[in-house]
């Protein structure tokens, strides 16, 4: 899965990384392309309603995200100056 970074802003980066240095994930990010690769991640045992369920949060992420940095610049717009 690739993930490209230019729709997020850098916090989301120190989670990754924190999942990369904690075993979570395997992957690279690449900062010149500003995307994320990660062909390995921690197995867990779930169900299908709830790999149904993850992947339904998952589509919606980029909505959600964008939405709460719309917010965010809407009510303080002087940290994203």
């Amino acid at each position: 899965m690739t993930l490209r970074l230019t729709d997020v802003r850098p916090q989301v980066e120190m989670v990754v990384m924190k999942a990369l240095s904690v075993g979570l994930i395997k992957g690279s990010l690449d900062q010149v392309d500003q995307t994320l690769n990660v062909p390995w991640v921690q197995p867990r045992v779930l169900g299908t309603e709830h790999i149904a369920g993850m992947q339904q949060r998952l589509v919606k992420w980029p909505e959600n995200i964008r939405g709460t940095l719309l917010f965010m610049e809407g009510e303080t717009p002087e940290l994203f100056a």
